[in-house]
């Protein structure tokens, strides 16, 4: 019996084992945001700018586009997903979801989520966290071996999940400054200006005067008066 006993309160200390879990954006395969989400609380996912809890950055999502929450049944994790009516669709597994019809998946089974255009893609992401109770005050009195290397793996963790995030908005704001750029119509080259065009005719007016002034001299040495004509032609 006493074997019995200890065998259910493992049981109801496993269960008090919190699980933690977040919706994350991913730009371009690279992590950049993430909303934590907890159990059995309904999470309302809207365009930016409108006041939603989880508010994504994309014109083409609706001011409520959909409601998102998790819970726990007997067979684990499921998702509830309720489209409240967006112009361009809510996604699960590149499936719409009904407009006014709620949807219930095993988090297991869903790969990722789409709001309506945005490019961007969606996963949940779940860990479990620290137990609760007799057993998480006893397990802080004797820290397993390798407690301090796995808060250390966490840390870093952390700060790789920062770069990645700075990364992936790099990325975008580069990508928008090369699109600006490419609308943009190519520079004509100006001709030249008022000084320069008047510098130019005088130029080619002491051009034509010198010409001219040498055209008058040859004539003035071919003119008849001054050519030394034979006396039988006088």
């Amino acid at each position: 019996r006493g074997d019995a006993g200890s065998g259910s309160s493992d049981e109801g200390a496993a269960d008090e084992e919190e699980v933690r879990c977040a919706l994350v954006e991913f730009v371009r395969g690279i992590k950049a945001r993430k909303w934590t989400m907890e159990l059995g609380q309904a999470y309302t996912v809207g365009r930016s700018g409108t006041g939603a809890a989880i508010e994504v950055d994309h014109p083409s999502l609706s001011r409520r586009q959909c409601s998102l929450a998790i819970t726990r049944v007997e067979s684990g994790l499921v998702l509830v997903a309720l489209d409240q009516g967006s112009t361009n669709g809510t996604f699960v597994n590149k499936e719409r979801l009904a407009k006014g019809v709620g949807l219930t998946k095993s988090l297991a089974e869903i790969k990722f989520l789409a709001f309506g255009e945005c490019p961007n893609g969606y996963r949940i992401l779940t860990m479990q966290g620290a137990p609760t109770g007799d057993r998480a005050r006893s397990r802080s009195r004797s820290p397993k071996p390798g407690a301090t290397t796995n808060r250390r793996k966490e840390a870093s963790g952390d700060d790789s999940w920062e770069r990645k995030a700075q990364a992936a908005l790099r990325m975008k704001a580069e990508a928008k400054r090369r699109e600006t750029a490419a609308r943009q119509p190519p520079r004509v080259p100006q001709g030249p200006n008022r000084r320069e065009r008047r510098a130019a005719a005088a130029a080619a007016a002491e051009s034509s005067s010198v010409r001219s002034g040498a055209s008058n001299a040859e004539r003035s040495k071919a003119a008849p008066g001054e050519i030394d004509w034979p006396e039988d032609w006088r």
